[in-house]
């Protein structure tokens, strides 16, 4: 059986904001020589242990038998979309590693206090290399880049969609009023005023658009459970995005259209009735 694990130091879970479910944190009692303890997370209470009742009870790491202390709430440790995983956190005191992680948390821009980590480390020990400073929102970062990529190329392909979109729509109501041009000019001749002919070509163009957007929300929301898997803190449902990507469309849908109607506007009604 495979278990993630880190070691983690004193106070790692308050500076993380894990908060526990029963049991303590990890302190000067479990120093090197001391009987061994671990603290696991929620879901490998859970799965191993009848009801989550793992407080106190031991587990066997290699050849090390150690307490559970411990029962800490569930995080993210690979991937800000994982599933919850079993997980268990072993003391810096009982488990030393020479290259670890200093995480610090600040009421100030984390930016500002690279130097005065730098000074106080050095403080303890001159000779210890400090690289690789991250802010955490930086560290969150460099996980979502394959899905930050994604993203910004499927918005590429959006927009381009648009654009086709609204040149599409566009070149069909102008295409439209060229063949009603003699039917236009009847109307304006025959007394229909140049806004009721801007508001027809107008309202049939968005007649069209808002079928096809009602139909394109439906094909949406089939498709939802295909994208759940790819969003995160957002649901793929989420009705704000469905109602601004549906009003985006339809100001696009208005702007294609709006040319072509004006347009229309313009016909002569001389040249209807001497073609008539």
């Amino acid at each position: 059986m495979r278990l993630n694990y880190e070691t983690v130091g004193p106070q790692y879970f308050q500076t993380m904001r894990i908060p526990f479910v029963h049991g303590r944190d990890f302190d000067e009692r479990d120093q090197d020589g001391a009987p061994g303890v671990v603290i696991i997370n929620e879901t490998m209470a859970r799965r191993y242990w009848h009801g989550g009742d793992a407080l106190g009870r031991r587990l066997k790491l290699t050849k090390d038998w150690l307490e559970i202390v411990g029962i800490a709430k569930d995080v993210k440790y690979r991937s800000l979309r994982e599933a919850p995983q079993p997980f268990l956190y072993l003391p810096l005191l009982q488990d030393y590693r020479s290259n670890m992680i200093l995480v610090a948390r600040t009421v100030i821009e984390p930016e500002k206090m690279f130097q005065p980590v730098r000074v106080e480390v050095a403080a303890i020990d001159s000779e210890i290399p400090i690289f690789d400073f991250k802010t955490f929102d930086e560290h969150v970062g460099i996980s979502l880049y394959l899905q930050r990529m994604a993203a910004t190329l499927l918005s590429i392909f959006g927009l381009l969609a648009l654009s086709l979109v609204a040149i599409g729509l566009y070149g069909v109501m102008a295409y439209s009023v060229s063949q009603r041009t003699r039917e236009l000019g009847i109307r304006v001749s025959v007394g229909a005023e140049r806004r009721d002919i801007f508001k027809l070509i107008l309202g049939q163009g968005v007649v069209i658009s808002v079928v096809g957007l009602l139909a394109g929300l439906v094909a949406a929301l089939a498709v939802t459970r295909l994208t759940a898997r790819l969003l995160y803190r957002i649901s793929a449902t989420d009705p704000v995005t469905f109602i601004v990507i549906a009003l985006l469309l339809l100001c696009v849908t208005l702007l294609a259209c709006y040319f072509p109607a004006r347009r229309a506007t313009k016909v002569d009604p001389m040249t209807a009735l001497r073609f008539e």
